[in-house]
């Protein structure tokens, strides 16, 4: 929608009067042309060179545009105060398509064109609208009077609406220009349009007589003075020309003026320091987790073994860490009597030993339970799992770290003239019939083999380099020597006498026999089935729900018969791809998917605490996602994001966008609780104030899963399945004939009932004469349903009507068709056909293996968790970011098919980036609280704590008590003091 100076003129017109006798009066005629080749329909504005008008009486004689008949319907001329979208008054004379609609509306601000806000011609010219006979067809006077009090219009001096000043949101007192407008946008409930052939609209004369926003309190008392209201010239006195004098800025758009406010040091500085301390608050858990997760990495990529435990010095090292092939000065010793000293590093639990063994192999033999091992590490009270966090608990209650910190560190070794190797003494806990002194003889084959290095004798020793070392040679006397002492000539002498002992190897895993492969693990809990198909069908169905949706607000005849085309293909597209795809019956899918994760866990366990999860937390799921969005909107129609949609129709040719914002926020809230209430089907009064009624289907979810939650209670205690079968068609049946939508709930009930208590899809494999039939009689019945709406794109035979009038009335309870309703049943009313297509298609994608692959393509499955986001935010791109876009373009001169595919891509592009903003905001908000409220309905509250509480209530009431008995006790005691004698 455009204007051009060209489509304005001034000529002679024919003034008929009330006894019918014919005037030549001047007239400016305003014109709207026939859309162009690039879909923009260019009309005609004049405006008036003040812009400081506020408040007073203006009176125009408007003709409107002609009667459809001679192909110039489908414009209005509107006279109008307007600031902007949100600040306006206007009388619009609307000619619309067809003589018989056409009205005059009267509008404030951003109100919806409803009935009671408009006239029609029809009651003008019968006399029904005041006295006389009005004919809009032909100069009728219109006139708005605009006070600080309110605002009234009149036509033909008959009062048609009064707006008081405190009518909500309806009252206009912003100074504006004055407007005459013809204009032709394709709005089904303004002008509708556009014409086929040009179109004239006349403004005969305008009056107006108004005060101007410039004038000050001063400027208003000194005109009092001067000036009577005897003296004050007439209104209706059209001798009267010309106008009144003005300034410059007079011509200037207003401004509101901002009140300088004091500058407030005190609270900018708090609110600085609470934002520093609140950021450095949030800074450093963020910065500690960040350095936590480096070293990680760090170590990760470094040494992925658990560090080793710092050596000793060589001195100790040499003691307790030299090694040899065998025992040095054992003859009398065998391979079964050794035993290995074990490291805190090996996986391998240190409770089994080898049994002693005259084999020649030293480590030969298999590997019995430690129970049957006299020469066990550890006993049982002390034994360890080694490998395992140094925390976890051991078997006498403490943990490793705890159990090693807790170790006496002092070691006795004794060398004798004898061949009896050196005793070593760990004192690791109480003891038990297994004694803790491990001799060097019992060091032998029975410990498991484990890795030495960093072992334990090792820790013990770099933990307490001070220890005393006692040791004995053969024919010296025995000598106590502190580890630091020791020097080279010491170690020297007793090198070669010190026993060392083999390098552990590390126990290498058991190779699991043949039968210990072969043999499947049992008692393991299944693996959690995915069902990405149905999360695959679910975003199909959600994608193409966007897809319908752009489609009626750009290319509109690819879904509506009888909607202006662009270009032929938009004909074809109805004809054949519209009915497959675009098609609103792919509703049904979504329905029906979603009851199979309401019900599914009761119809395997029957446990009623999933149900009663799902009862508590379903509407809040719902609604609190749903509310935080319409938030978002209510304030971005508000600022103006939807500007450019009211341009729309006159590129696009589709009256279906339409939008506008809450009056105030109580009517936020009155529409809000009614999406929670409103019983289906009706459409609720919150998608008139939503970019695209998708939240009809929130209301008919909501009673949907209490219909799912109490059938599936019901059908799980039906045993005997043809009964079971029986109650189902019963239910679908009654469902279907009283028109709800609970027959698409109780399918879906149905088919998971099929898959999770009955197991048809392998039943149904293992029977193949049954199985493909079934199949290819599912595919039909889905492709049948949409078929029928093609049909009707050739026939021109509406069946769903017929369909309808079967459908008792709820006022009468006869047939539709006998109370006279038969019409095409509304977008929000299930249908017999979309039946048929959703549990076709159900079945067949649930029997189908290559249905199911198609349907569980990565793309699709990541575009699920995404699609209650696209669901409510698509809208709102479309109309706002998408509108935008379209006029500027065609403005612009661009062929529309380039146009709608750069509008397309922006769109959906749009879409893309917000999901990774808006998913995560709307599940933070629909998941907590919903979770914050399953678990206050499911545990107990805690018990309210007293106020004075660890504190008992004589803390306070036996205060003053306590204080006068101090004060007596002081005052018995400074009396006595008195009557002492002194010193």
């Amino acid at each position: 929608m455009g204007a051009d100076p060209g489509n304005v003129e001034i000529s002679n017109s024919s003034l008929i009067s009330t006894n019918s006798s014919s005037t030549e009066i001047s007239a400016l005629n305003l014109q709207v042309l026939p859309a162009q080749k690039n879909h923009l329909v260019v009309g005609s504005s004049v405006r008036s060179s003040r812009r400081d008008i506020q408040y007073g009486s203006f009176t125009s004689l408007l003709r409107s545009p002609g009667p459809w008949a001679g192909g110039g319907g489908g414009s209005a001329l509107s006279m109008s105060l307007q600031f902007n979208l949100s600040q306006m008054i206007a009388f619009n004379l609307e000619n619309t398509d067809m003589n018989s609609t056409a009205r005059v509306s009267m509008l404030a601000n951003e109100e919806f064109p409803d009935k009671k806000f408009t006239v029609p011609y029809g009651n003008m010219t019968n006399g029904t609208f005041g006295n006389n006979t009005i004919s809009p067809w032909e100069y009728t006077e219109f006139r708005i009077d605009w006070t600080e009090e309110g605002t009234k219009f009149y036509i033909g001096g008959h009062l048609a609406r009064t707006i008081k000043k405190h009518s909500p949101g309806s009252h206009f007192s912003t100074p504006s220009p004055l407007y005459f407008r013809h204009y032709s946008n394709g709005n089904f409930y303004g002008s509708q349009g556009p014409p086929k052939n040009t179109t004239v609209a006349n403004v005969g004369w305008t009056r107006s007589f108004f005060n101007s926003s410039l004038m000050t309190k001063e400027d208003h008392a000194d005109f009092g003075k001067r000036c009577r209201v005897s003296d004050a010239c007439l209104m209706s006195d059209t001798s009267l020309r010309g106008s009144t004098p003005w300034t410059d800025d007079a011509i200037l758009k207003w401004k509101q003026i901002a009140k300088p406010r004091p500058k407030r040091p005190v609270a900018i500085w708090l609110a600085v320091a609470c934002i520093g301390l609140t950021t450095f608050l949030l800074l450093q858990p963020a910065g500690k987790r960040v350095a936590e997760k480096f070293e990680k990495h760090k170590a990760g990529t470094t040494n992925h073994r658990v560090p080793e435990i710092q050596k000793p010095p060589a001195t100790m090292s040499r003691i307790f860490d030299s090694r040899a092939p065998t025992l040095a000065g054992t003859a009398n010793t065998t391979p079964a009597n050794r035993t290995r000293a074990p490291s805190l590093r090996s996986t391998t639990t240190l409770n089994e030993t080898r049994p002693n063994s005259t084999s020649a192999t030293p480590y030969s033999g298999t590997r019995p339970s430690s129970m049957h091992s006299k020469a066990n590490l550890f006993d049982k009270s002390t034994r360890l799992s080694v490998g395992q966090d140094d925390r976890a608990p051991s078997r006498n209650g403490r943990s490793i770290a705890e159990s090693t910190t807790s170790i006496d560190h002092t070691i006795s070794e004794e060398w004798t003239s004898s061949e009896k190797p050196p005793k070593v003494t760990w004192p690791l806990g109480p003891k038990t019939e297994q004694s803790d002194e491990i001799t060097a003889a019992s060091l032998g084959p029975s410990t498991p083999q484990v890795e030495s290095k960093a072992g334990f004798i090792d820790e013990v020793a770099a933990k307490h380099l001070s220890s005393t070392v006692t040791f004995k040679e053969p024919g010296k006397k025995t000598g106590n020597t502190t580890a630091g002492s020791l020097d080279a000539a010491h170690i020297e002498e007793w090198k070669s006498n010190v026993p060392t002992y083999p390098e552990p190897l590390i126990p290498s895993k058991p190779e699991p026999s043949f039968a210990a492969r072969a043999e499947p693990k049992k008692n393991l809990p299944e693996p959690k089935k995915r069902v990405d198909y149905l999360a695959g069908l679910v975003a199909v169905s959600s994608l193409l729900v966007t897809a319908i949706h752009f489609s009626l607000t750009f290319v509109i005849g690819t879904i509506n018969a009888g909607a202006y085309t662009h270009y032929v293909s938009e004909t074809i597209a109805r004809k054949f791809v519209n009915s497959y795809f675009l098609n609103l019956l792919w509703i049904g899918p979504f329905l029906m998917t979603s009851t199979r994760f309401l019900v599914s866990s009761f119809l395997k366990n029957g446990e009623f605490l999933p149900v009663a999860e799902k009862t508590v937390g379903r509407a809040p799921r719902l609604l609190i996602p749903v509310i935080a969005m319409v938030l978002v909107e209510y304030f971005l129609i508000n600022a103006g994001a939807t500007k450019w949609l009211e341009y729309l129709p006159s590129i696009t040719w589709s009256s279906w966008p339409f939008t506008s914002g809450f009056t105030n926020f109580s009517n936020f809230l009155s529409e809000v609780l009614e999406l929670m209430y409103l019983i289906p089907n009706a459409a609720p009064q919150l998608t008139f104030n939503y970019c695209t009624g998708v939240l009809w289907t929130i209301p008919v979810q909501l009673q949907g899963s209490w219909v799912t939650l109490l059938g599936v209670i019901v059908i799980r205690e039906i045993k005997t399945p043809w009964k079971r079968f029986g109650f189902y068609a019963f239910c679908i049946i009654n469902h279907w004939y009283a028109l709800s939508w609970g027959s698409y709930f109780y399918i879906g009930i149905m088919l998971t009932d099929l898959d999770i208590t009955y197991k048809w899809r392998p039943w149904l494999h293992a029977r193949p004469f049954i199985y493909y039939p079934l199949l290819l009689f599912s595919v039909c019945l889905g492709l049948g349903g949409l078929t029928m709406d093609m049909v009707t794109q050739w026939t021109h035979v509406n069946y769903a009507t017929y369909e309808y009038a079967i459908h008792p009335d709820l006022n009468s309870g006869l047939p539709i068709s006998q109370a006279g309703h038969a019409t095409y049943p509304e977008y929000f009313l299930p249908r017999l056909n979309g039946i048929a297509f959703a549990v076709g298609f159900q079945a067949a994608v649930e029997l189908s293996p290559l249905i199911q692959a198609a349907f569980s393509n990565r793309f699709l499955v990541f575009i699920f968790p995404h699609i209650f986001t696209i669901y409510l935010i698509h809208g709102l791109i479309f109309w706002s970011v998408g509108s935008f876009i379209c006029v500027q373009l065609a403005t612009r001169g661009f062929p529309y098919w380039a146009n709608l595919s750069i509008v397309a891509l922006v769109c959906y592009t749009l879409i893309a980036l917000s999901l990774p903003i808006f998913t995560p905001l709307l599940e933070v908000l629909g998941k907590s609280i919903t979770q914050s409220i399953w678990r206050s309905a499911r545990e107990e509250s805690v018990k309210k704590k007293p106020t004075l509480w660890p504190f008992g209530g004589d803390f306070l009431l036996d205060r003053y008590v306590t204080e006068h008995e101090d004060k007596k006790t002081k005052d018995a005691t400074i009396d006595q003091l008195k009557d002492r004698d002194p010193v």
